[in-house]
């Protein structure tokens, strides 16, 4: 009996395609168009946060009222959003400030303490320990503005009059009087000048 052949069965050959995977990483970021940026001193009856002038409170880690002043070195070129006090000069699409620092309580006491040693402390107090501006440079930043931007002065009772309620117009002092600035988004949003020498 003559023996078979034996026969190997031959290996399964495939035709799938010969492209490479996809290696690609996905986009980390969303794909999800932005909203409109918004800002809250931008509404139309937006009127300052605080109750006065003279009550914004401590808001950063310097210890003067309002966000910062940068006595301390760390304000830069450009002013973080905040509440920022200082004197400012408007122009068409951006203002110049020249920010100061609003000292208060312990924090005002070195300069009260100062003030007496060639004034009567009747004469110091007078400038009161919760409200103790100090400018010690010049030097202005420039803030842009947002189109909805708005000026207003606060009354004699050093409140703002709020919309519509017949705000001074922009003089031509306007430089010389300090101003709280809010500052969103990068842009100058809302401006309540002093109530102090208006």
């Amino acid at each position: 009996m003559t023996p078979q052949p034996t026969t190997t069965a031959p290996l399964a050959t495939t035709t799938a395609g010969t492209t490479a995977p996809d290696t690609t990483k996905p986009d980390p970021s969303p794909t999800t168009a932005a909203g409109p940026v918004t800002c809250v001193a931008c509404a139309s009856g937006y009127t300052f946060v605080y109750s006065s002038y003279l009550e914004v409170p401590q808001l950063g880690t310097e210890p003067v009222r309002g966000t910062g002043c940068g006595a301390d070195g760390s304000l830069g070129t450009t002013i973080p959003d905040g509440i920022w006090n200082g004197f400012i000069t408007i122009g068409s699409s951006s203002m110049k400030m020249d920010v100061q620092c609003v000292y208060y309580g312990e924090s005002a006491q070195p300069f009260v303490t100062q003030c007496e040693q060639t004034q009567t402390t009747a004469d110091c107090l007078k400038r009161g320990d919760d409200f103790w501006m100090v400018n010690n440079n010049s030097r202005t930043r420039s803030v842009p503005l947002d189109p909805g931007f708005r000026r207003r002065y606060a009354n004699p009772n050093c409140v703002d009059p709020g919309p519509g309620k017949g705000a001074k117009p922009q003089t031509a002092g306007q430089s010389s009087l300090d101003t709280w600035v809010v500052i969103e988004n990068g842009r100058a949003t809302f401006a309540l000048t002093s109530c102090i020498r208006n």
